[in-house]
């Protein structure tokens, strides 16, 4: 669970502004945005290097600078279950006011 509240946004028609996704779906998107949402439950992996390249390429993200990232990759603060806070990766959508916007115009709802 993350420490820090973050909106988890699902849209209420199939969509995917991910290039690298073929599919349409209502997939759950998490935003960026301070003072919105709740604790985001999840699952944490341990990976490699290799696997956080692999990750980054289904994800669209090509590096913090870069700016048509469709995610960006940061680090947080997530609760393990009886083991305590530790640091994971995280992708947030680099649309988060889009997302957001979804849920204002009645085109999304929050998760959570």
């Amino acid at each position: 669970t993350t420490v820090k509240p973050y909106p988890l946004v699902i849209p209420h028609e199939p969509a995917c502004h991910n290039p690298n996704c073929p599919y349409l779906h209502q997939q759950a998107t998490l935003c960026n945005v301070e003072g919105k949402g709740v604790p985001v439950k999840g699952e944490v992996f341990e990976v490699t290097t290799d696997d956080i390249q692999k990750f980054d390429e289904l994800e669209g993200f090509a590096g913090g600078n870069v700016l048509d990232n469709v995610y960006t990759r940061a680090i947080i603060d997530v609760q393990l279950e009886g083991k305590g806070t530790v640091k994971a990766y995280v992708y947030f959508t680099s649309a988060s006011e889009d997302a957001m916007q979804l849920v204002e115009t009645g085109k999304g709802r929050f998760i959570g």
